[in-house]
């Protein structure tokens, strides 16, 4: 299959009156020619996977997309999302544009005129041998007379190859009004998974208002929905997620895994203890699922943190890390584990075999003679790195470490990658995003 970059030009919505969507049915795909003839018929650059490398003197520019960022399916698929900015241009339509990480030019473009611009509400997934794109947005449908106002969930599925509507459903959500922050959590080639719920604030309790929906990735077909379950991570037909504990209750807020097609209870993590909107679990990889713990009785101000790496089939921890702030851990979509811990006096990062789940290495404060960088991207057996000064999120430049050691790779790429592919990378500078390729 071919591989593309998918680029969502949108920008954010300025205001929630210009988020709403009044007129269903709205939103249609507006597809564009394919790449020409000449432009298809280019030789393709050799597809160093992982590139180690790059030709930093011929980028691409793949536009000023304020604050862009990307997300990866496992097929090599990259989807870059504009997130909110102060300098809006425009706040309807949304737009997702794919372009030829060859080229740079553009295949195919969509576009969301009902869609308001929420990064998480648009996935491209690969089905049925070829991409989708699933888009779902929350919309209010005014009451005639009496009746009163309906508040809906509607999901669409996209054909990537012709740009039709393969499915479009409308499922009837609770009259919350806080439920207008929609999540495509996960797409498998059974289940499309959605989490309509209140958005949680750093440090802010986990929000009761919520509402998960499991529809079937073939029909649309609604399998099940439930309040009070926020899910972050779906294998097979295991749905991970956390059930907020009642209001007023000393009860713990619990992270369960149920299953897809019946919406049953599978398995329940004993002894999680969390109760902040700032620490949801979130996948790693395919199979594990990230959860954050502190202790049952630490206060927010505790230093003793716990990432537990849980199986999702099974519920089993197997990895378990402790440190004086949160881990986050990412999958390098082969064969590592990488997790990382920065705002803190001991940076670290750690390597873990992504089969055995065996630990490889680590490099934190107390290692001699090195110095602790940034975590950027793990890709295919390579850890890049940011060094220097710079900001948190943008450093001053990269390098790469080997992955199975830890052992420095390559001392400066160039430039700082947002993103890694077979034979390119992509990074955002003030020039906007740029498409690099690979030399080696």
């Amino acid at each position: 299959m071919r591989r593309y970059i998918a680029l969502l030009a949108a920008l954010a919505c300025v205001a929630p009156a210009a988020c709403s969507d009044s007129e269903p049915g709205r939103g249609t795909p507006t597809p564009t020619s394919p790449v020409t003839e000449a432009s298809a018929a280019q030789p393709a650059p050799l597809a160093y996977d992982p590139p180690r490398s790059f030709d930093t003197t011929n980028r691409l520019g793949l536009g000023s997309v304020p604050r862009g960022y990307l997300h990866a399916s496992k097929d090599g698929v990259y989807a870059v999302h504009a997130l909110e900015t102060t300098h809006i241009a425009a706040t309807n339509p949304a737009e997702a544009e794919v372009r030829d990480p060859v080229t740079a030019r553009a295949v195919r473009t969509f576009s969301f005129d009902a869609i308001p611009n929420k990064p998480e509400q648009v996935r491209f997934v690969e089905l049925d041998g070829e991409l989708q794109l699933i888009a779902a947005y929350r919309f209010d449908q005014q009451g005639a007379g009496t009746a009163d106002d309906q508040q809906f969930l509607r999901v669409r599925r996209y054909s990537f190859s012709d740009g039709t509507v393969r499915w479009s459903v409308d499922v009837s959500l609770p009259s919350v009004a806080a439920l207008g922050n929609v999540f495509v959590t996960g797409v498998t080639d059974q289940h499309v998974v959605l989490s309509a719920r209140e958005r949680g604030t750093p440090g802010a309790e986990i929000s009761r208002n919520s509402v998960a929906v499991v529809l079937d990735a073939a029909t649309g077909a609604k399998r099940w929905i439930r309040e009070r379950f926020i899910p972050y991570a779906v294998h097979g037909d295991v749905i991970v997620g956390t059930t907020p504990k009642p209001d007023r209750s000393e009860e713990q807020n619990r992270v369960e895994a149920r299953h897809a097609r019946t919406g049953a209870v599978v398995w329940r993590f004993a002894g999680y203890n969390i109760d902040r909107g700032d620490e949801f679990g979130y996948p790693v990889g395919d199979r594990l699922v990230q959860v954050n713990t502190r202790r049952p009785g630490d206060s927010l101000s505790s230093q003793v943190f716990t990432a537990h790496l849980v199986d999702i089939a099974t519920g089993k921890t197997v990895i378990k890390l402790e440190h004086d702030h949160s881990f986050a851990c990412v999958h390098d979509r082969a064969s590592l584990i990488v997790c990382h811990v920065e705002l803190s006096q001991n940076p670290t990062i750690a390597a873990y075999d992504a089969t055995s789940y065996k630990g490889l290495w680590v490099l934190n404060a107390r290692t001699p003679g090195r110095t602790v960088p940034r975590m950027l991207v793990a890709y295919h057996g390579l850890v890049y790195v940011g060094l220097g000064g710079g900001t948190l999120l943008r450093p001053d430049r990269a390098a790469t470490l080997d992955g199975q050691t830890g052992a420095d790779a390559n001392p400066d790429l160039g430039f700082v990658p947002d993103q890694v592919g077979p034979g390119y990378a992509v990074g955002y500078a003030d020039e906007g995003l740029s498409l690099y390729r690979a030399k080696s």
